[in-house]
């Protein structure tokens, strides 16, 4: 049986007054110094929010990011921009793909769509609406994106119509944060090149986009790029001028005494070497908590690390509690840290499994409570 709009309502209302072991601190002032500081840099920028907003949760970031006014937030695809249209008054870019079938349904007076191929603008074009559209052109990252080759037949499809506004045209970096500019600089050409040829047949551009966060510092010197479209740079991960946002807390549940030889937690990948006191904390892999931090990473109580001692489980994860004999249960630790040099920070956790940031947080759960702080 569907639950009723009502029944949810409550439900949702009953959860919030309910305690939590695990919760995702969200800080306003990270988010908000980060966009402030990409703003300076290039002069419009629009948040990228897909993917829960890289781990952060979708609605506390445009919450906040809302008072700054960005003229759009970008997410991948409707159902993503149906989760954050109650707490903005921005557009919404969505700059991923849409099923054919669900295009008739979108409501475009909130959101604005990405063409990709002539065929979604034949569709679009169907609809006999007026609609702002954005054409994402692929100039060597080889992914989404139009080539080169195919840009005559879908510019013919949209000259020749009268509801589809050519409102953007845009790109995307695919080695902004190599040790090197020159694929960079062969993008951007490239990409003027194509922006230059669609101007010159008619097309009256209000936005031009190509940077990610990465590619900010190398296109701010551009003038005829008009925005940026910066995802992990607003969360405090791509300059050292910004600052991570996210904080991730559990709590000890359970203090124990274990042997010399006792074995822990799945496939007894840890021997105990002496006596020890040892933590039983809420978070697994589920939650986020890396498999590849099993025996290597880090939580900390306080100022101590405390290592992670056999297999991380799917909800739970055991902790060497040897340097914080004098913590008690119900006590907070700490998952993920803002603070850069922690063992447990995101860049220093990417480290340890090998991986990139973006994998690290993106992959915690969308069910753990996040709030907003100062």
């Amino acid at each position: 049986m569907f639950l009723t709009e009502t029944l949810k309502k409550t439900i949702k209302k009953f959860e919030r007054k309910l305690d939590v072991l695990n919760q995702i601190e969200i800080s306003r002032g990270a988010i908000v110094s980060n966009y402030q500081y990409l703003d300076s840099q290039i002069g419009d920028v629009w948040p990228v929010v897909k993917s829960n907003a890289y781990g952060h949760g979708a609605e506390k970031i445009v919450q906040i990011l809302n008072k700054l006014r960005p003229t759009y937030f970008v997410a991948d695809s409707y159902y993503d921009a149906l989760k954050i249209i109650p707490y903005t008054q921005a557009k919404i870019l969505i700059s991923g793909y849409n099923p054919q079938r669900n295009i008739p349904k979108i409501d475009f007076r909130r959101v604005t769509v990405t063409i990709h191929d002539a065929t979604t603008a034949r569709i679009l074009i169907s609809l006999k609406k007026k609609i702002n559209v954005h054409l994402m052109v692929d100039t060597g990252m080889n992914r989404d994106g139009a080539k080169k080759e195919n840009l005559e037949d879908i510019l013919s499809v949209l000259k020749n119509q009268d509801y589809l506004k050519l409102e953007g045209v845009f790109s995307h970096l695919a080695d902004a944060d190599g040790e090197t500019n020159e694929y960079t600089k062969k993008q951007i050409n490239k990409f003027k090149e194509i922006v230059l040829d669609i101007k010159e047949r008619g097309f009256n551009l209000r936005y031009i986009h190509l940077a990610n966060s990465f590619g900010i510092p190398r296109t701010k010197n551009l003038d005829w790029l008009g925005a940026a479209r910066p995802g992990i740079g607003i969360y405090g991960f791509s300059d050292k001028n910004l600052v991570p946002a996210l904080r991730f807390v559990s709590t000890l549940v359970q203090k124990k005494e274990i042997d010399k030889g006792d074995k822990v937690s799945y496939n007894l990948t840890f021997t105990a070497p002496k006596r020890m006191t040892i933590g039983i904390v809420p978070a697994g892999y589920y939650e986020g908590i890396d498999l590849r931090l099993s025996n290597k990473g880090y939580f900390y109580y306080q100022d101590i690390p405390l290592k992670i001692l056999g297999r991380v489980c799917m909800n739970l994860t055991v902790v060497d509690l040897s340097r914080a004999k004098n913590i008690k249960e119900g006590e907070r630790i700490e998952i993920i840290s803002p603070e850069r040099e922690r063992l447990n920070s995101v860049e220093n956790i990417a480290k340890v499994c090998h991986t990139i940031p973006y994998e690290i947080i993106t992959k915690l759960a969308e069910s753990t409570r996040r709030i907003i702080t100062k």
